[in-house]
């Protein structure tokens, strides 16, 4: 996911999802948070962890099966054209390619979507702050 570049920490994976599917909200599972409505899940493959029951252990454990990489324009454009009421950042550890999260977030906000995060909620101080108010719904 990240990688050193001289003197700088780079997210190469910046934009490259593992997986996009339109799920019904109470899948993330988010207890009478919009009921009855579909939500654009997408997951960009990686996580800080390496859990032995994990659901989902190839999203988050092996390279992103496309090399197609996408803008967080097109994100927003996907969950607007499938009538999503948002998009849900979720399947394997969203917070490894923050960048893209925050980027995103903000541009559906803007266009009047909700943004829910499902993560282990291992992100510190600082980035927290920069992405909570871009949040509706966190299941941590």
């Amino acid at each position: 996911m990240r990688g050193r570049r001289g003197d700088t920490i780079r997210l190469y994976a910046y934009g490259r999802s593992s997986g996009f599917c339109i799920d019904p909200v109470e899948k993330k599972p988010l207890y009478h948070f919009l009921p009855g409505a579909a939500i654009l899940s997408v997951a960009a493959a990686g996580c800080n962890l390496h859990c032995q029951f994990c659901q989902n252990w190839r999203l988050s454990q092996e390279p992103a099966p496309s090399a197609e990489t996408l803008t967080p324009q097109d994100v927003v454009d996907l969950a607007v054209a499938q009538r999503s009421v948002g998009i849900a950042y979720t399947y394997s550890e969203p917070l490894v390619w923050f960048e893209f999260v925050r980027d995103t977030a903000q541009l559906a906000r803007r266009a009047g979507l909700v943004n829910v995060i499902v993560s282990n909620g291992y992100l510190n101080p600082a980035p927290l702050a920069e992405l909570i108010p871009w949040l509706d719904a966190a299941n941590i």
